[in-house]
């Protein structure tokens, strides 16, 4: 059956309505002579309601709001009342509405009031308020109403002490405007009613008595409509009774007439919380509007459908475009305790920067930082005991002679027959002899070209291979030159070890394999090695490494047991795994073979006991010729150290022991300096090495400072050398030719055997170092290898295990425990919030899945358990971009990653064809395509930029070399400000203006209240000056967001380089001005993938990728910002004016949620609300849009807010002044919903009970009235100066703010306010009534443009004293005095409209939506600005600026570009001219944001040495004029930095660039690859190729060639020649300004030498005829290396 009919009321007697739905009745058909039944009559209704009902039931659901019936809710306080002094009922309920105020002055107004329960612990009376000012009521104080309506009552709170609470801060008010609801199948109008929940908490029980009471504070109730449903009578209601006097049946009683009641009530739960069995109410009865749980509530009350048109569009717009993002929102890492409390130090957090995106059809604006958690990675892995095989290969190697023949190898000793004499001590420092050495000779001077330590020696079949380290060359010198290997204290004759070193079959004499010289093994899939706890000291597994021992044979006996009886165990037999030195004592001729080491054939070995304890083997010697008694045999054989013999017979542990040492008081001398740091400073070599922290140093008795000090710890990955000391000279005193030194020094002993493991460190897991490899460029966590290294004493090195190695049966085999990466998602959700989605951790995760419905923002790729956040937490962007769809961004970069890849395959494939076929004297050299090096120089992947030396820029877009850059900012101040324009107090310039009234409305029917539900959200209105900075801090590495190819590997090192120029990153990609701040026109391209730490170069790869990584691309006025990688702001003073606060209280200036200004007392805010301040903001923070917020809460916890105040803050170099039909100067500006809430976001209602709770916050809704800009008055749209408001009532202390919104589907817009549009003013009553002429002006900082279309004037104020005047069509008007006019004269919609007029008044619902209305407008005038441009001369209108130099400062520059945020019209007659002049250059009809090419380097020394000219627009109308921001009136400067030689053709030597460095060079630009390594193979020439227009400029070009196992970094460079002639390194003229190919190599006089390892550096230089333009264009590089 129908709701609308119940046959309980109308199917009896006197009415019988016996419907019956079944039988389809839909119409009573009278007829003539047929009487009409009662029953028909009340049937026929019943009929037709059903019809309508059915009707309603297709659009609204039971309980749908129609019109009006807005749901208001807040937090709200509540007081208890004294009993003694008990108010009336009457009293009591005048109070709602009332201002009150205690003996303290602490001011309120009261919202709601209950009577007394019957509750014996609750009799007291309640009241339910707000504050208007700082402060709070306490117990048993007095209360009295003030205000100009005060019904004077007095009463006091109750004491405490009571059962139930005196006072409360937790309560819930829901108010329910006057509207309609559909209930029952009828639209039923209910009147405006507010009720408080509650639940009855306390005890009753017969012992303690009765302490119920009522909890007002986090109650859990359904709040809505109890339904009643009554049948009025003539008896209930007279009017019911015939009116029709003067006729017989006046007075007569009539029909009876059903009516349906709405009460707004409260049901507390008493089931299960968040269902519907829960409820203790019959929901026939009852129509549940919100459900609040705990305090939070979930709406449940739905718009009407025809408020749903948001919705509609929303789903077609996520049908066509998906979830977008409008501006690309950035992520920070930030520790956990930084924005959260209490510190999690297992999780950390993200924040996602402010932003505009749409999701699910939606839009979000967000307005400040949303942090959210996010769990470290610690979840372990595990790796059984044994159960990987750790490849302990090991190389750098050279081939020695195994016999003594030829003098191939010696050994000597003087110590007649004592075997030990002869025994092989391995880490022995060798010298690298040359040719010079021959057979007999005892010493050669000059024979010596470098020196070596000694690894081990390793028998490989019919090979030796003596393994070395520490490799030094002298100065000059290859080890290509090397002959002999002689160990330490020289060839005397006598004594003394050497080897013959052997070239292979190619001629390379090595050292072979040089890649694998490290000593540090990493496990397997980089794995993060986890720490053992206590009782798990060791490592499950074994460690094989290498064992010298020596055996002496008897006079007449060829075999010897060798006893492990140390308790080392031993590998099984192989002849091969042994290498044996085999030296007689009793013949010392070196050409002799008595020494020699034994092939396998001569030898066998027998094992016994294998990995046992007791382990043991015996060498049988076979076929030896010569003498064997009395000899000695040094045996390498690999030992096993196992976990399962916990420890060897002398109680050591199987992995090396670290220990904490304090070195104290240690004085060292020294004479060597170095420049090092930019300073020549001493280098003072410790005792130790592994010295980890200095804690003292003096100098002659005189403390040193240690911030002066630089450790260096001497870390490599061949061994710990003793760490050093440079101190700068400067510092010192230099005593006797020495300076001396006390340093005092911790360091990590070593002790025990076996490698280092993470459980060696005595640290906590988290501080096991880490070590920064300074030949690769690598750091390296070191708990996570297994470390051989040995380590650097007074005598030499100590060494603890060498690993040993032939195959993978005798690698070591461990286990351990590890943790495990994770990928997680940052999502932006369906129900607009913030989450992060968690990943499953592996050892190759995989994205969680998230909903189609949400949008996904970044990829957050955590490492294994995380321990630096800025290294281990890696962030990537997923495009989102609004044009639109993600399939379109991953399309377009797909076609650059193909165009990309395409173009470094021509490069290469080009290098490959020109390297085929070079000859040289007749002789084709061979191509080693590993040695091939390109570079397109569209980003900096491919070069060192961990070297000092390197200092270029790249032009990624264009893809070219370019010298390096400085930039320096100005700002441009007014010089004359012309009689024909204006500054305004909002600091921007406009042509000057009157005022002319475009809306006149004073008529007046009746009165308004602009806060009808008087509630109170002290948040205010900020303005800040300056609003915004234009440039960022250049002496700062800058977050890079994107660098997964390598592209922007110079913003991640810290170094500068050794002149001007590239600094943290910044002067090294040119145009990063315009495409990282600026904004480009065209987007830049990305790179192929390279590690951005190595230092050595890897041929890029060549096949098509799936996806190129996302760029983080902000679109803004026609332009685009890459945001991948993003500066921090310069330090900057803001001034702050705010109103609007809660009155008396104090604030705290936050940015960007840090606590500036006067952080430990804050800001006291006037009796007015007003507070104004100026803090200082410095370099710590990303540029950005920034908040800058006002707030009571020291912490900005949002919960203990009550006051605020939010505005932007612009650290951007393009800022986007468009945003939703608003155009304007400046950004426009968006408002919180409330001073608790983060959110600007207002949805509709949920229809359903779904669990998802919300905190009930407290929001202010305006009064907003719609005006119409009309096209065909204003067809460019027109400037308001001022608007005028007439009030009824004002409130003498609280003010009232009026802004300007645009109205976005049929509605003004929640949150975005026109910018300069915000006024707030203390209101005066107009004295005239409504069309008096003494109104209220509200008059805006700047002019406040409006394009034609629909806006709205939103009004706000926290008093609901405040009321306007209005109008309604159909009423009468008010006389001047405010009474009603005689003549009753209706109000039609007059008024005066010169281009302007009202449309529909939305009254605030204050639950975030409105009712509108189209007969009702506010009174108001309208006032817009009158131009004076169309009548000013040139001079009238010209605005000279000129460029602040500060005293002593110095600007140079080649290139400038205007920084200008100018408000963009379509019409060319308001746009202003631009004429730049710097110094005796001047240019026209410049492009603001755009580069000017200045004719030469221009040096700006004093203010207005550049000087801007602005002319307005001519215009003959008197709408519109050009807008400047001041603010933001600057030029960025850039010098190209390049140095002049004196002459183009000095030469490398004499510019400084064939040195190892080039900190002394004259030279300031150049590029320096990475170092390209080749293995084994063995390069003797090399080909560069370049693409270069020389134009003005010169170009050389440089090699580093050397061996691997060599000190790279210590090689000088040469020089190469243009087709290898000197004569023709300088090119014509002809060839200046075209692009050709150029050849270049080394000079057939100065032969490179064998290389497997070479670098290209390239200098770019001037003369004194290269003007700012005439650099040269370099592209594409090309190096081959090449073998005869």
């Amino acid at each position: 059956m129908p709701q609308n009919y119940d046959s309980r009321l109308f199917n009896k007697t006197p009415y019988y309505d016996d419907f019956d739905e079944d039988k389809k009745f839909v119409r009573a058909l009278f007829k003539p002579g047929t009487a009409i039944q009662a029953r028909e009559l009340t049937q026929l209704q019943t009929i037709l309601q059903t019809q309508i009902e059915r009707m309603g039931n297709h659009i609204f659901n039971n309980g749908s709001v129609i019109i009006g019936g807005g749901i208001g809710e807040s937090k709200i306080n509540y007081a208890r009342l004294g009993t003694a002094d008990a108010l009336s009922t009457g009293e009591l309920n005048s109070l709602v509405g009332q201002k009150i105020y205690d003996t303290n002055f602490v001011n309120g107004v009261v919202l709601h009031v209950l009577g007394g329960s019957t509750l014996s612990s609750d009799t007291n009376q309640v009241m339910f308020y707000q504050y208007t000012s700082n402060g709070a009521f306490t117990e048993g104080v007095e209360i009295g109403t003030t205000g100009s309506n005060s019904v004077g009552v007095t009463f006091s709170i109750a004491n405490a002490g009571n059962t139930a609470p005196s006072i409360g801060t937790d309560a819930n008010i829901f108010t329910v405007d006057e509207g309609v609801y559909y209930v029952d199948g009828y639209f039923v109008k209910n009147t405006k009613q507010s009720v408080v929940p509650f639940f009855t908490t306390g005890n009753n029980s017969s012992s303690t008595g009765d302490s119920r009471y009522r909890g007002f504070g986090s109650p859990t109730s359904s709040v809505g409509w109890n339904v009643g449903r009554t049948i009025v009578d003539h008896n209930d209601d007279t009017s019911l009774r015939d009116p029709s006097a003067g006729f017989n049946n006046y007075n007569a009683p009539g029909a009876d007439r059903y009516k349906v009641n709405l009460v707004l009530d409260h049901i507390p739960f008493d089931g299960s919380l968040g269902s519907a069995s829960g409820l203790t109410f019959d929901n026939k009865d009852f129509v549940e509007l919100v459900r609040i749980v705990g305090g939070s509530s979930t709406k449940t009350v739905k718009y009407t459908d025809y408020a749903e048109i948001e919705e509609t569009f929303a789903r077609r717009t996520f049908d066509e475009s998906g979830n977008f993002t409008v501006n690309a929102p950035k992520l920070r890492v930030v520790s956990h305790g930084s924005v959260f409390s209490p510190t999690d130090n297992t999780k950390f957090a993200v924040g996602v920067d402010p932003n505009k995106s749409y999701v699910g059809g939606f839009e979000v604006d967000t307005q400040s930082v949303a942090y959210l958690e996010v769990d470290k990675t610690r979840d372990i892995g595990e790796v059984p005991a044994y159960g990987e095989i750790l490849d302990t290969a090991i190389g750098n190697y050279v081939y020695v002679a195994r016999t003594g023949q030829d003098g191939g190898f010696g050994g000597m000793s003087a110590d007649g027959g004592n075997p030990s004499a002869l025994a092989m001590s391995t880490q022995k420092s060798f010298s690298v002899w040359r040719d010079a050495f021959v057979d007999g000779e005892q010493s050669v001077a000059g024979a010596s070209i470098g020196s070596c330590n000694l690894r081990t020696i390793v028998n490989d079949g019919n090979d030796v291979k003596a393994h070395i380290f520490n490799l030094g060359m002298s100065s000059g010198y290859k080890f290509s030159q090397a002959r002999y290997l002689v160990a330490d204290g020289g060839h005397t004759g006598a004594t003394g070890v050497f080897f013959r070193v052997l070239s292979d079959r190619d001629g390379w004499t090595g050292p072979h394999e040089a890649g694998k010289r490290s000593m540090l093994f990493p496990v397997s899939g980089n794995k993060v090695m986890g720490k053992t706890g206590p009782g798990e000291d060791k490592y499950n597994g074994k460690f094989v490494v290498q064992k010298t021992s020596t055996a002496h044979f008897a006079s007449t006996i060829d075999s010897v047991t060798v006893d492990m009886s140390d308790g080392i165990g031993l590998l099984d037999a192989d002849d091969d795994n042994y290498a044996v030195w085999f030296g007689a004592t009793v013949d010392n001729a070196i050409t002799g073979v008595s020494c020699a080491f034994l092939a396998p054939s001569e030898y066998n070995v027998a094992v016994y006991g294998r990995e046992s304890t007791n382990a043991k083997f015996i060498l049988n010697l076979v076929g030896m010729s010569g003498p064997v008694g009395g000899s000695t045999a040094s045996i390498v054989h690999p030992v096993v150290y196992d976990s399962n013999r916990v420890t060897t017979s002398s109680g050591t542990k199987v992995y090396r022991n670290l220990t904490q040492t304090t070195q104290s008081a240690t004085t060292i001398s020294t004479a060597v300096t170095e420049f090092h740091n930019g300073a020549t400073s001493a280098k003072f070599t410790l005792n130790h090495a592994h010295v980890y922290n200095v804690t003292e140093i003096s100098n002659e008795g005189r403390q040193v400072a240690l911030t002066d000090a630089t450790l260096e710890d001497g870390q490599r990955q061949s061994a710990f050398f003793k760490s050093t000391v440079y101190i700068p000279t400067s510092d010192l005193t230099l005593v006797n030719s020495l300076y001396s030194c006390q340093f005092t020094y911790n360091y990590y002993a070593h002790s025990g055997i076996g490698p280092i493991t993470v459980n060696s460190y005595p640290d906590s897991y988290e501080d096991v170092p880490e070590f920064d490899d300074p030949d690769s460029g690598k750091i390296l966590k070191l708990r996570d290898y297994i470390d051989f290294r040995p380590v650097q004493d007074s005598t030499g090195f100590t060494e603890f295990g060498i690993p040993f190695y032939k195959d993978t049966n005798s690698f070591s085999q461990i286990g351990y425990s590890y943790y495990m990466p994770r990928i997680d998602k940052v999502t932006l959700c369906k129900d607009r919030t913030y989450r992060v989605v968690k990943g499953i951790a592996s050892l190759n995760p995989q994205a969680p899945q998230t909903s189609s419905e949400d949008m996904d923002l970044y990829l957050l790729k955590v490492k294994p358990y995380v321990f630096d956040l800025g290294k281990d937490i890696d962030a990537k962007y997923i495009d989102n971009r609004r044009f639109t769809m993600r399939t379109i961004g991953e399309l377009e970069n797909q076609v650059e990653n193909v165009e990309r890849d395409r173009y470094l395959e021509n490069i290469y494939s080009d290098a490959i064809g020109r390297g085929a076929g070079v000859e040289v004297e007749n002789e084709t050299r061979t191509l080693i395509e590993e040695g091939t090096l390109i570079d397109d120089f569209s980003g900096h992947a491919f070069d060192d930029v961990a070297n000092r030396d390197n200092n270029c820029s790249m032009d990624f877009r264009d893809r070219g070399l370019q010298a390096p850059f400085t930039t320096t900012a100005l700002k441009f101040d007014i010089s004359t400000l012309p009689t024909g324009l204006t500054l305004t107090s909002g600091r921007t310039i406009t042509y000057d203006f009157s005022e002319e009234k475009a809306l006149g409305i004073s008529f007046g029917t009746s009165s308004i209240s602009v806060n009808p539900y008087g509630s109170t959200d002290f948040l205010g209105y900020l303005k800040l000056n300056p609003a915004s900075d234009f440039w960022y801090d250049t002496e700062t590495n800058p977050e890079v967001l994107v660098n997964s190819f390598g592209e922007n590997n110079q913003y991640q090192t810290t170094g500068n380089a050794w002149q001007a120029g590239r600094s943290a990153g910044w002067g090294s990609e040119y145009g990063e001005w315009r495409s990282h701040w600026l904004g480009s026109e065209e987007l830049n391209e990305t790179m192929s993938v390279v590690n951005p730490s190595d230092r050595n170069y890897k041929l890029p790869i060549k096949t098509a990728r799936a996806k190129l990584p996302d760029r983080v691309l902000r679109e803004s006025n026609d332009r685009t910002v890459d945001e991948s990688v993003v500066p921090y702001m310069r330090s900057v003073g803001v001034t702050f004016d705010a109103t609007g606060l809660m009155p008396g209280s104090t604030v705290y200036a936050l940015f960007d949620g840090v606590l500036v200004g006067a952080s430990g007392t804050g800001y006291s805010v006037s009796s007015q609300g007003a507070v104004s301040g100026r803090v200082s903001i410095d370099n710590s923070y990303l540029t950005g849009e920034k908040t800058f917020r006002l707030t009571n809460s020291i912490t900005d916890t949002l919960s203990s807010t009550t006051t605020a105040a939010d505005a932007k803050f612009y650290s951007q170099g393009l800022i986007n002044s468009k945003n939703s039909n608003i155009i304007s100067s400046r950004p426009s500006m968006s408002r919180r919903k409330s001073v608790k809430s983060d959110s600007v976001i207002s949805g509709p209602y949920l229809n359903t009970v779904d669990g998802n709770y919300s905190s009930v916050q407290n929001g202010l809704d305006p009064l907003s009235q719609e005006i119409i800009v009309d096209a065909g008055a204003f067809p460019q749209g027109t400037f308001l100066s001022s608007i005028e408001l007439f009030f009824k009532e004002v409130d003498t202390s609280l003010p009232v703010t009026i802004d300007i919104r645009p109205i976005v589907n049929g509605a003004p817009h929640d949150f975005l306010v026109v910018p300069h549009s915000e006024v707030t003013v203390l209101p005066s009553t107009t004295s005239l009534g409504p069309n008096g002429s003494s109104g209220t002006k509200f008059s805006f900082e700047s002019p406040v443009y409006l394009s034609p279309g629909n806006w709205s004037v939103s009004i706000m104020t926290n008093s609901d004293t405040n009321k306007l005047h209005k109008a309604e069509v159909g009423q009468i008007w008010l006389n001047p005095d405010g009474t009603q006019n005689a003549k009753s004269e209706i109000y039609s919609g007059e008024g005066f409209g010169n281009g302007i007029r009202t449309g529909k008044l939305y009254k605030p619902l204050n639950n975030g939506s409105r009712r509108s209305n189209s007969l009702e407008s506010i009174t108001m005038n309208i006032n817009r600005c009158n131009f004076s441009g169309g009548a000013l001369s040139q001079e009238e209108r010209t605005l000279i600026l000129d460029a602040t130099i500060s005293s002593g400062s110095t600007a140079y520059g080649h290139v400038a570009n205007v920084v200008s945020n100018e408000q963009l019209f379509t019409s060319d007659s308001v746009k202003p001219a631009y004429k730049l002049i710097v110094n005796d250059f001047s240019s026209s009809g410049i492009v603001p944001n755009k580069d000017i090419l200045l004719d030469k380097q221009h040096v700006l020394d004093e203010t207005g040495d550049m000087r801007l000219e602005v002319e307005f627009g001519s215009t003959t109308s008197s709408l519109l004029s050009p807008v400047l921001d001041s603010d933001r009136l600057g030029a960025i400067f850039v010098q190209n930095r390049y140095d002049i030689a004196e002459s183009p053709t000095d030469t490398g030597a004499k510019l400084g660039e064939t040195q190892t460095n080039s900190a002394g060079s004259a030279t300031t630009a150049r590029y320096v690859s990475k170092k390209i390594y080749f293995g084994n193979q063995v390069a003797d020439d090399l080909r560069v190729y370049l693409d270069i227009a020389r134009n003005e400029g010169h170009v050389k070009v440089f090699a580093k060639v050397n061996s691997e196992g060599e000190d790279f970094d210590n090689v000088k460079w040469q020089q190469l020649y243009k087709d290898g002639d000197v004569e023709k390194e300088w090119w014509s003229d002809t060839e200046a300004s075209s692009l050709s190919l150029c050849k270049f190599s080394n000079l057939s006089t100065a032969p490179l030498g064998q290389f497997n390892v070479y670098a290209i550096k390239i200098v770019i230089f001037g003369d004194q005829n290269t003007s700012a333009s005439g650099m040269p264009t370099i592209k594409n590089l090309r190096a081959v290396a090449l073998k005869s």
